[in-house]
């Protein structure tokens, strides 16, 4: 039996957490995930359960900068590979998160997209990047951050060949733009996407922004 459990739009909190903390092992990997969407509270996080997942998507689940501050002091750093946590977190919760990312040389995705996360809360993610050297994806986009937080995000992806960075929907200006795009040229990292949010920046600049990409 998959220990995959996706758990959508339940009202009933502990039916949502006996089905979603009811983890068996695969025989063949030992690897474990938990999936869950769009609760209107936040769930109880067992440590005992998170510290065998290897994948952990929680999406508008309220879980709030306090759950982010659990899951960084529970998630196993050696074995976990794919992180989503869209539309929880703000800066603190991204500060704690990457104190455990920090630790995560195994990871591949990371996913904190349409959070508030701002310039203080990206420059700690960016100090953290550079010990995920197995990290291929990166979303930021929807976020809060301006020139300052993109600067350092892709300052910290030089070292990061193989990702594919996602900084859409910024606050970032005309002069960080520039900057972000000079950093590009200068870095090895396989795709990025960047675009501003459009009371930032004008849709000229945005399309002279992609065509440039």
């Amino acid at each position: 039996m998959d220990d995959r459990y996706t758990i959508i739009n339940h009202v009933v909190w502990r039916k949502i957490l006996l089905c979603a903390f009811n983890f068996q092992r695969i025989e063949d990997n030992h690897k474990s995930w938990l999936h869950l969407y769009n609760l209107q509270h936040s769930p109880s996080l067992p440590h005992e359960r998170l510290s065998h997942c290897t994948e952990v998507v929680l999406v508008n689940c309220c879980i709030g900068d306090e759950g982010a501050e659990i899951l960084a002091n529970t998630l196993n750093t050696s074995i976990l590979e794919n992180l989503v946590l869209d539309f929880n977190i703000s800066d603190s919760g991204a500060i704690a998160l990457a104190g455990c990312l920090s630790k995560c040389s195994a990871v591949q995705e990371v996913s904190i997209e349409c959070n508030s996360i701002g310039d203080s809360g990206a420059t700690a993610l960016a100090d953290a990047l550079v010990h995920c050297t197995s990290l291929r994806r990166l979303d930021l986009q929807g976020n809060s951050l301006g020139d300052k937080g993109a600067i350092a995000i892709a300052k910290a992806a030089k070292s990061l060949p193989n990702l594919d960075l996602y900084l859409h929907n910024l606050n970032i200006t005309e002069e960080g733009i520039d900057t972000v795009l000079e950093l590009r040229t200068r870095t090895r990292i396989r795709s990025m996407e960047l675009t501003s949010s459009w009371d930032s920046v004008s849709e000229t600049d945005v399309d002279t922004l992609k065509n440039a990409l």
